[in-house]
């Protein structure tokens, strides 16, 4: 096995080339071995955002059952538009002046 291993070092392309004997065996493990890592720990990170987005999905729906429930309290205490105003309250005080 011929070990050649091309890597970036200051935005070039440094290529090491260590032959076929013990060392190139050992830096074709080691380096398999930091892929491997970099491989779980990406596995890690794309189960963890799953995770999150599933709870994201949960607080959206609890988000948006509250607010209809806030909207469905304030039009059964007769409060109808954004300034929270009273049904009738305010057409009534200019129909009087």
């Amino acid at each position: 096995m011929w070990f050649y291993h091309p890597r970036r070092v200051d935005g070039r392309v440094v290529k090491d080339y260590l032959g076929c004997g013990q060392a190139a065996q050992l830096a074709a493990d080691l380096i398999a071995e930091a892929r491997d890592g970099r491989a779980a720990i990406n596995q890690a990170r794309k189960a963890e955002q799953d995770r999150l987005d599933h709870l994201d999905g949960a607080v959206d729906q609890l988000d948006r059952a509250c607010a209809m429930m806030a909207q469905a309290t304030l039009t059964a205490g007769g409060l109808t538009d954004a300034r929270r105003r009273r049904r009738g309250t305010a057409a009534a005080a200019g129909a009087d002046r």
